[in-house]
């Protein structure tokens, strides 16, 4: 059996590495964000414009993050990826909201 090249070899590796999966604490931090983010919604209509604005850019730079979530936790991304967009959709909402009542 021929021997594979080194570059083969290489590729593969480097293949295989961007396929693991995502380190325990690197999920466990997306969880936090996601949790620090998304569990503002109840209060969301207190909230200043400002403060929903910047929400709304954290959820915006949470999403590629959970989307790198490997394989093997493809039903927890999608569950994440789906609350997020309705975290999002909310806070846009409480703020077209405060703009319309505060001209």
């Amino acid at each position: 059996m021929p021997r594979p090249s080194a570059s083969f070899s290489t590729a593969l590796l480097l293949f295989c590495l961007l396929l693991r999966p995502l380190p325990l604490p690197a999920v466990e931090e997306l969880k936090a964000e996601f949790d620090a983010v998304c569990g503002k919604t109840h209060n969301a209509l207190n909230l200043s414009a400002a403060e929903i604005n910047e929400l709304i850019g954290r959820c915006d730079a949470l999403k590629p993050r959970l989307e790198k979530l490997g394989p093997e936790r493809g039903t927890e991304r999608k569950v994440f990826l789906q609350r997020l967009k309705m975290c999002r959709e909310f806070y846009a909402f409480a703020l077209s909201t405060k703009e319309e009542n505060c001209p």
